[in-house]
């Protein structure tokens, strides 16, 4: 069979290319529109398959992906997979040369082609026309169309028109292939987002229970001291109740009116009831001092939510810190803080701002005790409302920031301290909190007086703090 003496053949070919370029516009899925483009050049050239194989370079294999066949004919795609490149050194030396490959007569194939020829014939091709594929301007692969019924010669104008359609099957795989790396990235960049949010949490995480950590004996002894005159006290309401439970039985069992109030002079009963109130105040004072102080433990050591994230008075927050801090502080520096009037709530993480409050306070305390003075140390905190924000200054009285250092107090892991003594994460997580989280400012210096500030703006507007950023 002839091709080039079918009368209407180039319109037929021209409007299959036609159809199969509309085809490609107004498909997504790449497999279905390979297998159309295929049907419509199998059946255009009245072969008995039409099929695409694509190179993989790396692995030195090319695999049969979409084939179509004619009716009667078998199929060949399911053992034509893995197949090494190197099995067919003329055909392959062709496509990299940029040639079509055609033979109109496989029994006349070239010495060369031997190895050729017994795939071929080993399927019963009996003509061959292949088509170089390329994605992103390389040699990809290749569309095959085989005749099995009897030999078949492609015009060249014939073969023009096919290589167009092998051309816009090469740009939609390469579209395609585009789309999927594009996809993997982004899947990617996903997962690497995910493990870094999973990263900076445990990052806080750990650096909250260091702080704590630090804390513990300080927040111990603040446990430990009402702990301990609960203790008394409940075992001296228990000598008060034994006494009384004597007094009580004593007058169950009948004893006389003058006898009981002996009883009760003796045990001075006035003075164990009026003494047994004020105990009882003391104990539940005590009782909720502790309270107080494992409920800030236990919201400051919290993992950051989305439910923490609210509009809350940051005071409150402050307030806390200083509590959780207070043994700490007491006997080391003077706290002077000074709320402003004018600071109404806004919506942030405060769980997050307290855990920036006491990175501060820490850094100052520890700066202060480094130096060596006669009196305690001081810190100031001032809160007001400028230009839209609120501004929260820290100040103490310590020996400063190291002019030379200084630019480098946010980066991860910098530390001034003795090894062992910081993680040089805290003014890091900081900065994250402050800049990156509650889109505010951090700014960090020292006073001209001596000493360093720690300056921290929130705005009084925001949009919903990214926690998980």
């Amino acid at each position: 069979m002839a091709f080039q003496n079918r009368a209407p053949l180039q319109e037929s070919f021209a409007y299959t290319v036609y159809r199969i370029a509309s085809s490609f516009a107004s498909l997504d899925d790449r497999d279905t529109i390979v297998t159309q483009a295929l049907a419509l050049l199998g059946d255009v050239c009245d072969a008995g398959r039409a099929y695409l194989f694509l190179f993989d370079w790396s692995a030195g294999t090319m695999d049969n992906t979409h084939e179509w066949c004619a009716p009667g004919v078998s199929a060949e795609i399911e053992g034509l997979r893995n197949l090494p490149l190197d099995m067919f050194p003329w055909w392959m030396q062709r496509l990299k040369n940029g040639d079509q490959i055609h033979i109109p007569d496989v029994a006349q194939l070239p010495p060369e082609a031997a190895a050729e020829q017994e795939i071929l014939q080993g399927q019963e091709i009996r003509s061959v026309l292949v088509l170089p594929v390329y994605r992103e301007g390389r040699l990809g692969g290749f569309i095959g169309l085989d005749n099995v019924r009897s030999a078949a010669t492609w015009a060249p104008d014939t073969r023009e028109y096919l290589q167009v359609a092998a051309e816009l099957v090469g740009s939609t795989i390469t579209r395609d292939d585009r789309a999927r790396n594009a996809e993997a990235r982004r899947a990617e960049l996903q997962e690497a987002y995910e493990h870094l949010k999973q990263t900076q949490t445990q990052l806080l995480q750990s650096e909250k229970l260091a702080s704590i950590g630090m804390l513990a004996a300080g927040v111990a002894h603040e446990i430990n001291n009402p702990v301990a005159y609960v203790t008394s006290n409940t075992a001296t309401l228990r000598q008060y109740l034994e006494d009384m439970r004597r007094l009580v039985e004593a007058a169950l069992a009948g004893t006389e009116p003058a006898t009981l109030g002996e009883m009760a002079t003796s045990m001075d009963l006035r003075f164990i009831l009026e003494d047994s109130d004020d105990i009882i105040a003391a104990n539940l004072g005590g009782l909720r001092k502790v309270a107080d102080i494992v409920k800030n433990l236990m919201a400051f050591s919290r993992v950051n939510e989305h439910d923490q994230i609210e509009v809350t008075d940051i005071h409150q927050g402050i307030r806390n810190t200083l509590d959780i801090a207070a043994h700490m502080l007491k006997y080391t520096v003077e706290v002077d803080f000074r709320p402003g009037d004018d600071v109404p709530p806004i919506r942030c993480n405060l769980g997050e701002l307290n855990q920036v409050f006491l990175n501060v306070l820490v850094n100052a305390t520890q700066a202060i005790t480094a130096t060596s003075r006669e009196r305690k140390g001081h810190i100031a905190i001032v809160t007001h409302v400028a230009d839209g924000m609120v501004h929260c200054v820290i100040r103490d009285d310590g020996p400063g920031f190291p002019e030379d250092q200084m630019h480098r107090v946010f980066e991860p892991f910098f530390t001034t301290k003795e090894v062992g003594e910081g993680t040089g994460l805290g003014m890091s997580i900081a900065y994250d909190i402050i800049v990156n989280k509650h889109q505010g400012r951090l700014e960090i210096g020292n006073n001209d007086d001596g000493g360093a500030f720690v300056h921290i703006r929130l705005p009084l507007v925001t949009s919903t703090p990214t926690a998980e950023t």
